[in-house]
């Protein structure tokens, strides 16, 4: 994960495995797995006789995940557990790799969910701390002003499942794991990049996501009318640019 590059989930999530260099038959953890969207890749790195755990605390995001993994949950190569990522039911040293994804910023003791995944980490084992940087959002728009009200008001904006919002979380992960004690940590940077605002982008979907929180921020239904009318024109024109930062840290423990 080295280049921008155009924004694919089934890609993105596949890097971030990747980087976990898990092994066949080792025992993982998605922690606060949402609806499992890491899984599939980290089933297939596990292979036949490793297992993978997913962890969240909405039984809703659990239940989609229980739906499309069936399977592999009848073959105990995949377990659900609801619980809190702060307080996990595992015991000391149980995974060889623990990846975390866009969670550290909805919970309030952040250092304690960092030494939660430490703790459960064997010696030697991985932890993938990542999450993407929505402050940081680059969104090219002649109505600057307009843009930057929509852009910080949704990274700020806390919505009604988070206990926390904090949308400069990803250029504060390495501060936050700096002391944490681990042996080792290698920082990971990602930029990825739309040039359109077309159904399934990421740019598509985060426009409707500013244009829809918009009244709460202020903003009439007809100015962001006219300010997404003004980005499907850029569109038309080719000066349209959307890019989202990511930024890892890879921590192995002592």
């Amino acid at each position: 994960m080295h280049s921008s590059q155009k924004w694919d989930t089934v890609r993105f999530h596949e890097a971030l495995v990747e980087l976990c260099e898990i092994k066949s038959g080792n025992h993982v953890l998605d922690l606060g797995c949402g609806i499992g969207r890491s899984l599939a890749a980290m089933l297939d790195a596990v292979g036949g006789e490793g297992k993978v755990v997913a962890l969240d605390r909405m039984a809703r995001s659990l239940a989609d995940v229980a739906s499309r993994f069936d399977r592999e949950i009848n073959d105990a190569r995949l377990e659900v557990v609801q619980a809190d990522v702060l307080a996990t039911p595992f015991r000391d040293g149980q995974f060889d790799v623990v990846l975390c994804q866009n969670v550290v910023e909805c919970v309030n003791e952040r250092e304690a969910l960092v030494a939660e995944a430490k703790r459960i980490l064997r010696p030697g084992g991985r932890l993938l701390l990542g999450h993407h940087d929505f402050d940081g959002i680059i969104l090219a728009s002649e109505d600057r002003d307009l843009t930057r009200r929509l852009v910080h008001g949704f990274a700020d904006h806390k919505q009604a499942w988070q206990d926390a919002a904090e949308g400069r979380m990803g250029r504060l992960l390495p501060g936050l794991v700096a002391n944490a004690g681990f042996a080792s940590v290698e920082l990971e940077a990602k930029l990825f990049v739309d040039f359109d605002l077309s159904p399934g982008s990421y740019a598509g979907d985060y426009v409707r996501w500013l244009a829809d929180l918009a009244p709460e921020l202020g903003i009439s239904d007809e100015d962001v009318a006219h300010w997404a009318g003004r980005l499907a024109a850029d569109v038309a024109e080719g000066r349209f640019f959307f890019a989202l930062p990511w930024i890892g840290a890879v921590c192995r423990k002592s």
